[in-house]
């Protein structure tokens, strides 16, 4: 993983988002679908991959976005 991809996990009872390096954002998401949407714009918008992982940690979908960088 590139340092700064951003992440979609399940914690403590919501989704969530963060920074590849352990820098959470604001915002807990009751349903993966959410969080995965608002993850892959951030991804997006900061030419990144977006990694979502399962509710075990298990990672189980990749989107890369840095062949997007202008």
């Amino acid at each position: 993983m590139t340092q700064g991809d951003v992440e979609t996990f399940w914690q403590a009872g919501s989704w969530r988002n963060r920074i590849e390096g352990g820098e959470v954002m604001n915002g807990e998401y009751p349903v993966r679908s959410i969080a995965v949407a608002v993850g892959c714009a951030i991804a997006l918008s900061r030419h990144v991959a977006h990694v979502v992982f399962d509710e075990n940690g298990a990672a189980i979908h990749r989107d890369d976005f840095r062949r997007f960088e202008e």
